[in-house]
């Protein structure tokens, strides 16, 4: 496998972020079976997403239809008024956040 990062990391670290980040929000939405959630993903695409996601969570490309907003992207921010629930990072570099929206 590659290195990324100056060599430090191994070239999948996105992939590893995904499903580190992913893992995290699946269990955090596993406690409330019953109820629908709706994640907005920026930075990989649905596909990966929806692997990762439990049932009861759906993607969604409309980020004011989201209670979620998963991020990849070194300069994208949150929406105002958003939560910084969890953040994926290797040696100080920050690889995925995780907000609340609602």
């Amino acid at each position: 496998m590659g290195r990324g990062r100056p060599g430090r990391f191994p070239g999948d670290y996105w992939g590893q972020s995904a499903q580190e980040g992913l893992g995290f929000l699946r269990e955090r939405l596993s406690t409330d079976p019953q109820r629908l959630f709706r994640v907005h993903v920026d930075g990989f695409t649905a596909v990966v997403a929806t692997y990762y996601l439990p049932p009861n969570a759906k993607w969604t490309y409309r980020l004011e239809d989201s209670d979620y907003h998963v991020g990849t992207r070194p300069l994208e921010l949150a929406p105002p008024g958003a939560s910084l629930l969890h953040r994926v990072e290797r040696e100080g570099v920050p690889l995925l956040w995780i907000s609340q929206l609602r």
